[in-house]
């Protein structure tokens, strides 16, 4: 921000209102984590603290929070494969199933209209193509189908 002819660095652009941040959706999570576990978390650093000190808690509560289809269990978290303590060697979520595009195709929480754009594109010349949520939910299932048709199963490699 210029003022008087010279860069203010410490000057705030913008902030939110107190009604913005009540309605964020980290405010709300925040607010379901201190209903659920009796904790109280003000900042990104002490959610991101619990997170690393009480995986189990935290994660299903997300899962629940985000609204995530799927099935089975939550727990455990995860667990370690080939003794390996980093998180790239864990498998996540191992007793809980879920459907990529049932989850990516719903909006979790909301009636959203079928005719509702889902997706938009572009080409390099410039021709416009969108999707409603109708239309691409239809590809999914026709994908789906001729996959199982053609003898595509659960645990084949696409």
């Amino acid at each position: 921000m210029m003022i008087g002819g010279e860069k203010n660095q410490n000057s705030v652009f913008w902030q939110p209102t107190a009604a913005d941040i009540s309605r964020a959706n980290i405010s709300r999570f925040l607010s379901t984590v201190e209903q659920h576990s009796g904790k109280k978390i003000s900042t990104m650093e002490e959610l991101h603290r619990w997170s690393v000190e009480e995986p189990s808690q935290f994660w299903p509560l997300l899962v629940r929070f985000l609204g995530i289809k799927g099935s089975g269990d939550l727990l455990p978290v995860h667990v370690s494969r080939h003794n390996d303590p980093t998180p790239l060697a864990r498998q996540w979520f191992p007793q809980f199933e879920l459907n990529f595009a049932e989850n990516l195709l719903e909006e979790s929480g909301a009636s959203v209209p079928d005719e509702k754009v889902a997706i938009v594109s572009w080409s390099e010349n410039v021709v416009h193509r969108s999707l409603s949520r109708r239309e691409l939910r239809c590809g999914a299932i026709n994908v789906a189908t001729h996959l199982r048709e053609i003898g595509v199963s659960v645990g084949d490699c696409v």
